[in-house]
């Protein structure tokens, strides 16, 4: 294989993995976002007092997984993490919108402005 070349593997290829555990997250209103990564298929979920719903539900292997959200303030969006250095919106309304915002990205930036106007 050529250095940066590319090798597609059939998902039914990719050995069984352990099933990661839930990760769970807490909104701003109490709303706890929780993202499971099982039988090839990554579900984030919320769950309010009005009970729970699918955000998010994709075919992946089990490895594939999410880390923790940055919420927005109001509780409308938050931003995740995948394994693939995607940087996703994910809106709480229903449906629920999943939007790619970077490609090749660590995490939410912080910057010395926010920072100095309080926020």
């Amino acid at each position: 294989m050529e250095t940066g070349a590319v090798d597609d593997v059939p998902h039914d290829e990719i050995p069984p993995q352990p099933s990661t555990e839930p990760t769970d997250s807490t909104g701003p209103d109490g709303e706890v976002v929780t993202s499971e990564s099982t039988q090839g298929t990554l579900t984030m979920t919320m769950k309010t007092s009005d009970g729970t719903r699918t955000l998010l539900e994709v075919g992946a292997p089990d490895t594939y997984t999410f880390g923790s959200p940055t919420w927005s303030a109001d509780g409308a969006w938050s931003i995740v993490k995948d394994d693939l250095d995607r940087l996703l919106l994910v809106t709480t309304a229903d449906p629920s919108t999943t939007r790619v915002l970077v490609d090749g990205g660590y995490a939410p930036a912080i910057t010395d402005a926010e920072l100095l106007s309080g926020s």
